[in-house]
């Protein structure tokens, strides 16, 4: 598994399901054996970006993109049947919550929940707001969600892939930046040490 701009999800059932370099979904046990492909999103015109398992290994929720993850959709994928189920249009990663409940966030830090249908992997209703402020990049969020139902989550607002400028920070907190011309794409590498 080649570990750059891959999403990764731990099933119940001690399999790892995985992107893959052409942006399908694929899956292996823990300890190695044969690799399947479950899922080839571009036949969607989408590719996968974060990947959480949902309780027993029946599912996962998929956050997809479009290239350059301009749009971004929140996905249900039976791993039985195959079924796709489109959760939101809005959001761009999501967790279930031992409540019962799928926790999303949206690309403006939004955070939303709704109950979850195990058997039919769909939302019961329209997702509801509960909180703000989670920062967000083209295809993620900063926000962890645990089994136990804490949450740990980066304040900010919607970065969406913006430009990024190298500078130095002195131990005072003054800022200065290194070169005017310089900039770089976010990445989710946030520090540089020299």
């Amino acid at each position: 598994i080649s570990m750059s701009r891959t999403a990764i999800a731990w099933l119940d059932t001690d399999t790892l399901l995985y992107n893959t370099g052409e942006w399908a979904l694929a899956a292996v046990h823990q300890d190695g054996g044969t690799v399947r492909r479950v899922a080839q999103m571009d036949s969607l015109g989408r590719t996968v970006a974060t990947i959480a398992a949902l309780p027993g290994g029946v599912g996962a929720l998929i956050g997809t993109c479009t290239g350059g993850c301009t749009q971004s959709e929140v996905r249900s994928l039976d791993l039985t049947s195959g079924a796709v189920n489109v959760l939101s249009s809005e959001a761009i990663n999501a967790w279930y919550a031992p409540t019962g409940d799928v926790v999303l966030v949206r690309r403006d830090g939004g955070v939303f929940t709704a109950p979850f249908d195990m058997k039919t992997l769909k939302l019961r209703i329209s997702p509801v707001p509960v909180f703000q402020g989670v920062r967000t990049a083209a295809s993620r969020a900063d926000l962890a969600w645990s089994p136990s139902g804490v949450v740990i989550y980066a304040l900010g607002s919607a970065e969406a892939a913006s430009m990024a400028e190298a500078v130095w920070v002195a131990r005072n907190g003054n800022i200065t930046p290194i070169e005017s011309g310089w900039s770089f794409m976010k990445s989710g590498n946030y520090g540089l040490s020299l």
